[in-house]
């Protein structure tokens, strides 16, 4: 079973890592006591302990469940850690849903850091546009509230807005780095890429590291992986994979799929890290899980081919669908072929069945009124965005909170809840 650290979670004895400062460990033993007898507070407190590490063993499967037991109490503390214990996938699998279901209780609670929190993942994921005002209105309430990051991410898109209009370097780019001086680090990212790109300024790959590696220091999690991403390539100083791997773990940690998807290359190739398969794998499917197209692509072919894994076409096709549905050609293409190649039974372990498909968009129809509809949205607005269709149908899922497993899934799903809200 699951180590909490303790010799039961309905008792109240607990078991303090021996290197933990003993008014730590005494702090901790005092609020799990707490926390046992159903003190909504003492549990965030516990799960924070649990998590960091501090008067106990760090265990972060168990901090989910001390801030699970707060969360539902209605703890918005707890919510905005449980919440971003699900975007992170730290303690328990991602999930976008759950994430925005904890994230969205805190913040009407009125909880500045769930705020802050709620709008970057939601501009961070194409497939949420529909959540845009939402996070835009949660990106001007949070820094009425103090919140430093939101503060940052205003002054970011404040610098962002005047670009697209074409003005002259300005106020808002005086703001911004001023800002960033004073050890904003969202500010600070928006340096870095205003150097790496030459937005409004000179390229500078060297200067744009410097502001990534000052938020890095910070522990945020976007900074962390271009850092990563620097030392890995060479850009902005010499190569160093040893420190390529150091910063892509971090990232990888909080989250990241981008540094996940490194940390796995690193691992399979033995670059800056011994070499270790297990590693590689175990990587690659929390960037998958994270909706990265190209390690849902690798892990298919891994599957497929038996490469360094067990072959099994059930979870090939499963991986190489989930790329094929983000419109990768190379997936669609191997999905195809595999299905050829499969059983009946294994056509019917994974869940693959033949189903009609719209050619140019890749995108499958459950035939009724909401699916209709909402695909004829869905099309319109990919002529204009350029997002695959698919992000559509998720982004309806995550802003009514539907839980689904897949894009086919959430058309799938939306559909039903369009068809019941139409009759």
């Amino acid at each position: 079973g699951l180590n909490l650290g303790c010799k039961s979670t309905s008792g109240s004895t607990a078991q303090p890592a021996t290197e933990g400062a003993p008014q730590e460990a005494a702090m901790f033993r005092d609020a799990l006591a707490r926390a046992e007898k159903g003190d909504a507070l003492a549990q965030c407190q516990v799960g924070q302990y649990y998590a960091a590490g501090q008067g106990c063993e760090k265990n972060p499967a168990a901090a989910v469940i001390w801030y699970r037991k707060a969360a539902e109490q209605g703890n918005a503390a707890a919510q905005t850690r449980l919440g971003i214990c699900y975007d992170e996938g730290n303690g328990i699998d991602y999930s976008a849903t759950e994430a925005l279901n904890w994230l969205r209780k805190a913040a009407a609670q009125g909880d500045a850091e769930a705020k802050a929190c709620l709008a970057r993942v939601i501009f961070s994921d194409p497939s949420l546009y529909p959540g845009f005002p939402e996070a835009l209105r949660c990106l001007k309430e949070a820094p009425e509230q103090g919140n430093a990051d939101a503060q940052g991410g205003l002054l970011c898109l404040a610098w962002f807005n005047a670009l697209q209009e074409g003005k002259p370097i300005g106020s808002e780019w005086q703001d911004l780095r001023a800002s960033a001086e004073k050890g904003n680090r969202k500010a600070e990212v928006c340096l870095g890429f205003a150097y790496l790109d030459g937005h409004g300024v000179a390229e500078d790959e060297a200067e744009s590291l410097r502001w990534f590696l000052r938020a890095a220091q910070q522990q945020e999690v976007l900074a962390e992986s271009f850092v990563a991403s620097a030392y890995l390539d060479g850009v902005g100083t010499n190569r160093n994979a040893r420190q390529a791997v150091k910063w892509a773990r971090q990232a990888a940690e909080h989250g990241d799929a981008q540094a996940q998807n490194m940390l796995a290359h690193c691992y399979q190739s033995g670059d800056g890290v011994k070499r270790n398969y297990a590693e590689a794998i175990q990587w690659a499917r929390k960037a998958a899980a994270h909706g990265s197209e190209k390690a849902r692509l690798g892990l298919g072919l891994a599957y497929r081919d038996g490469k360094r894994v067990e072959r099994d076409y059930a979870q090939a096709y499963h991986w190489l669908d989930l790329a094929a549905l983000q419109g990768n050609t190379n997936a669609i293409a191997a999905r195809d072929d595999l299905f050829r190649r499969m059983t009946p039974e294994q056509r019917a372990c994974a869940g693959a069945v033949a189903r009609t498909r719209l050619a140019k968009y890749d995108s499958a129809f459950a035939q009724s009124a909401g699916s209709c509809v909402m695909s004829s949205y869905a099309i319109a607005a990919n002529h204009f965005t350029g997002l695959p269709v698919t992000a559509f149908f998720e982004g309806y899922c995550h802003h009514f909170g539907i839980a689904y497993t897949n894009a086919l899934d959430a058309e799938v799903k939306y559909s039903r809840h369009f068809d019941g809200e139409f009759r």
